[in-house]
């Protein structure tokens, strides 16, 4: 398996010189003012990737919104490997020290990487192609044992995936987009049928006006919270330059009070909840701290029931510093204090008294280096 990290994180190096060649002026003309499901972008260095349902890059753990094409890592819950922070193709690596497991002699932390790509295969006007794949993977290191199976804490869990996303911009202004995801969340990676995962996502945003419009999204993802197609409803609120909102589901607000500060926030159902306020203090500089609620899943190789799941909750503030070196690359520095952390084995969370573990608070943190084009 580590063979496909290497060639994963060589294949990002040699395609960073392409991905810096397509910019979004080489892509389709958008005949709204706002980007397709986006939230306004200022025209000052940009804090995150904007607010989409079409584009987002995958759920991230820490800070993404988890929607979309780019590559389904994600969605809420979306299996582990996921980078505290990671909002598009790149590396990034978080550290989570041992912390103790309530009722055991025993405790647990984790190292996590993840490497992503995302690549255009084909732009001819109004449409576009795209493909994206990524490794990510949790290390653990402690001891634990479930306390109903007796099982072992596994050592590892893999999060494989590639996938497809295909959108096309209508003569009118509607955008369809439509993508799905191979891959397998597990300690045993492809093991059997049983450890693999298919997603997808499709997306219409149907404008309405100058700057609004519906937006009609389904998405399933097998290893997230709620592992059944969601379907999503939301009206995209754009009153001014300064501030956007998603009313339905998911719920997105993006609002620059000032012109050094940015607030935004996001929900999907039942417990994912992204929060953050930046500050654009330099050109090429910006500090942000936030508040999170998030989950991921995993399929564990000896379990009985194909069904079920290892699940894991968490809560946390984070702060970081990023910087943008170019355009096109962004690195960041972050921390936190995560909390509220639990590990169970189950169908959902209604089963989150099986096979319990509860994990002392701590800090963590990491870096990441994301790739924009």
């Amino acid at each position: 398996m580590y063979r496909y990290l290497f060639v994963l994180i060589a294949a990002a190096a040699w395609l960073s010189p392409a991905w810096a060649q397509i910019s979004p002026m080489q892509d389709y003309e958008i005949p709204n003012k706002n980007p397709p499901a986006a939230a306004l972008e200022s025209t000052k260095t940009p804090v995150d990737p904007p607010i989409q349902l079409a584009d987002q890059g995958g759920f991230d753990g820490k800070g993404g919104l988890g929607f979309g094409p780019a590559g389904m890592t994600g969605g809420p819950g979306s299996g582990f490997g996921g980078i505290y922070g990671m909002t598009g193709p790149g590396i990034g690596v978080t550290w989570m020290p041992n912390q103790n497991v309530r009722g055991q002699n025993a405790d647990l932390g984790f190292v996590r990487q993840q490497t992503s790509i995302v690549v255009p295969l084909w732009i001819d006007g109004p449409d576009k192609v795209t493909f994206n794949t990524g490794i990510g993977t949790t290390w653990f290191n402690g001891n634990p044992i479930f306390p109903d199976s007796m099982r072992q804490f596994p050592n590892q869990i893999w999060n494989v995936h590639l996938g497809l996303g295909y959108s096309h911009m209508f003569d009118n202004g509607w955008l369809a987009s439509f993508s799905t995801n191979l891959g397998s969340a597990s300690d045993k990676p492809f093991a059997t049928i049983h450890e693999v995962n298919f997603g997808f996502m499709g997306m219409l945003r149907v404008p309405s006006g100058e700057n609004n419009a519906w937006i009609f999204s389904l998405m399933y993802n097998p290893t997230g919270e709620l592992n059944i197609p969601i379907p999503g409803v939301a009206y995209q609120w754009v009153p001014s330059e300064n501030f956007s909102m998603n009313i339905g589901l998911p719920f997105m607000m993006r609002w620059r009070p000032m012109d050094d500060w940015v607030v935004s926030f996001s929900y999907m159902p039942v417990r994912t909840i992204h929060s953050k306020l930046t500050w654009e203090f330099d050109k090429n500089w910006q500090a942000y701290i936030g508040w999170d609620w998030i989950s991921e899943g995993a399929y564990l190789s000896d379990r009985i029931d194909n069904q079920e799941r290892l699940l894991y909750y968490e809560k946390h503030v984070q702060a970081g510093l990023r910087f943008e070196a170019s355009s096109h690359l962004f690195l960041d520095m972050y921390g936190g204090y995560a909390y509220d952390r639990f590990y169970f084995t189950g169908k959902s969370y209604s089963d989150r008294n099986h096979d319990q573990l509860d994990i002392g608070d701590g800090p963590y943190a990491g870096f990441k280096v994301t790739i924009r084009y």
